[in-house]
C-alpha cells in the first residue's frame, strides 16, 4: 500500500524489470529487514535461558530466513489475505497498540476495542464451559 502512495509501484511497473523480479525483489526486502529485526533479538536469549550452540544458532537463523520469507511473502499477497485478516483478533491488537504509539490507525479504534472484547467474551466463555465439563 505504501507503494501505491508514493508512486514507487507504478515507476517500477513501467521499468524493464520483469514482473517476478519486482515481486521477488519485494518479498527479499521485506523478508531481510523482518530478518533483520528478529536477529537482533538473538543477543538477548541468554537472558530468558535459551542456550544457544552454533548447530542450534544455525538452524535457528536459518529457521528464521525460512518465516521471514514465507510471513513477506504472504504480507504481500493478493487481496484474499485481506479477507483472512478480517478474522485475525491480532490484527487488531496489533493494528490498535501501533495506532497508540503512532497515531495512525489502520482499522477504527472502536472496531478493534470491540473485536478485541467481542474475541475475549467469547473465548472466555469457551474456556469457563470447558473447564465446567473437566469437573463434572
Amino acid at each position: 500500500m505504501h507503494d501505491r502512495q508514493t508512486g514507487l509501484l507504478n515507476a517500477l511497473l513501467v521499468s524493464p524489470a520483469k514482473r517476478a523480479e519486482i515481486a521477488a525483489g519485494k518479498i527479499a526486502a521485506g523478508a531481510t529487514l523482518a530478518w533483520i529485526q528478529s536477529a537482533r533479538l538473538l543477543p538477548f536469549s541468554p537472558t530468558v535461558g535459551i542456550g544457544l550452540t552454533a548447530p542450534r544458532l544455525a538452524l535457528l537463523i536459518l529457521a528464521m530466513a525460512l518465516a521471514a520469507f514465507a510471513f513477506s511473502a504472504l504480507g504481500l499477497a493478493p487481496d484474499w489475505i485481506l479477507l483472512a485478516a478480517v478474522f485475525d483478533p491480532a490484527a487488531y491488537g496489533v493494528d490498535l497498540m501501533r495506532g497508540v504509539l503512532t497515531n495512525q490507525f489502520v482499522i477504527a479504534p472502536a472496531r478493534s476495542l470491540a473485536t478485541l472484547a467481542a474475541c475475549l467474551f467469547v473465548a472466555g466463555w469457551l474456556v469457563m464451559r470447558h473447564i465446567s465439563r473437566r469437573d463434572t
